[in-house]
């Protein structure tokens, strides 16, 4: 499973959401104002940029292709019907 919290406006945000569909992943969004006691947990873990991407296996923040290139490599491709 992965899970990506984002922002509104949020142009790394944007991006990471955009190359997991383009690599055929499909991540569970959330939006970081709907759960406001996460964000009080990203900050004291240090996490201070969008997104907060989750998986089973990692957690990082900010628009990262090389772990999402990383992550397309492991995931079973998912697909719709």
């Amino acid at each position: 499973m992965i899970e990506a919290y984002i922002k509104d406006n949020c142009i790394q945000c944007k991006m990471t959401l955009s190359l997991m569909k383009a690599v055929g992943l499909t991540p569970v969004v959330i939006n970081l104002k709907d759960v406001p006691d996460l964000v009080s947990r990203f900050k004291s873990e240090g996490i201070l940029q969008a997104p907060v991407v989750i998986t089973d296996n990692d957690k990082w923040c900010g628009f990262r292709p090389d772990k999402i290139k990383t992550l397309s490599n492991i995931m079973p491709k998912q697909v719709e019907i």
